[in-house]
């Protein structure tokens, strides 16, 4: 007997139904296999569905804010290291920054002054 697209597709349905377990390690061993695959996808998917995806994002914080704060809180004090040089790398950015800030300044001054 053969099948047709739609006979297929519903006996494929009802099965992935049946056997959740054995979808679920089909589709772990496929990102296994092909990770540059699944990046390009979720790529493309995110460029499609973008605005879709933040304000799922941004509703997701509003109803989870004290979780999510609470979550980074514990990780904080669980890596202190880590914490440490993530400060310590901010804390050289924004003095990058400021010296920025301060040359653009005075190139502005030089030509205000000397016409460039």
């Amino acid at each position: 007997m053969t099948w047709t697209k739609e006979e297929r597709r519903k006996y494929n349905r009802r099965w992935e139904e049946a056997n959740p377990e054995k979808v679920k390690e089909k589709k772990r061993r496929y990102r296994e296999k092909n990770p540059e695959k699944v990046r390009e996808s979720n790529r493309r998917y995110y460029e499609a569905n973008r605005e879709k995806l933040k304000e799922h994002m941004r509703m997701y914080y509003e109803a989870n804010t004290e979780n999510i704060k609470e979550k980074g809180r514990r990780w904080e004090e669980a890596n202190p290291e880590k914490v440490k040089e993530k400060n310590r790398r901010r804390r050289k950015r924004l003095k990058r920054t400021e010296a920025l800030c301060a040359i653009l300044t005075i190139n502005e001054k030089i030509r205000a002054r000397f016409g460039g």
